[in-house]
């Protein structure tokens, strides 16, 4: 009941029904305990009984409608991480020979280039140990033939 309260009046306008309320249900238990110990309801009790909730309501709504604010702000973030996390799951076309990866648009991109697209990833470019040995060959076989080639020019 109450969240639909707030749903319908919204935070400030529930927080002063219910400080109303709160001060009804006060003075009447105020009046109760008077009544049942026997004592008269004086004016100053039975004022302190409606004006303390009227003044505690206000205060805690502004606070609680802060903190309403902030959550509702984390929320939208952690859906907005939720979707980025959705967007990167499932199937992901990849070519197997240039590992190029198509789009949604049907485009193909280097992994690089969509990863960076979709996330914050930077990247940044290097060789594995397997790699360089491959590449140190290719670069002596181009050196050696390079080398070759010079000493045919001049003979």
């Amino acid at each position: 009941m109450v969240y639909r309260m707030i749903n319908n009046l919204g935070l400030l306008g529930t927080s002063t029904i219910l400080s109303v309320f709160a001060s009804i249900i006060s003075f009447l238990m105020l009046f109760i305990t008077n009544l049942v110990i026997g004592r008269e309801l004086t004016l100053a009790s039975s004022f302190l009984a409606v004006i303390i909730p009227l003044i505690i309501a206000p205060i805690s709504s502004y606070v609680l409608l802060g903190l309403l604010s902030k959550l509702k702000k984390a929320n939208e973030e952690l859906e907005k991480a939720l979707e980025e996390v959705k967007e990167l799951s499932g199937m992901l076309p990849i070519c197997a020979s240039c590992k190029k990866v198509r789009d949604d648009n049907g485009y193909w991109n280097q992994v690089e280039e969509y990863l960076s697209k979709k996330t914050d990833l930077k990247f940044s470019h290097g060789l594995c140990p397997i790699c360089y040995e491959e590449e140190s060959k290719k670069i002596d076989e181009f050196l050696a033939k390079k080398e070759k080639l010079k000493i045919k020019v001049k003979s």
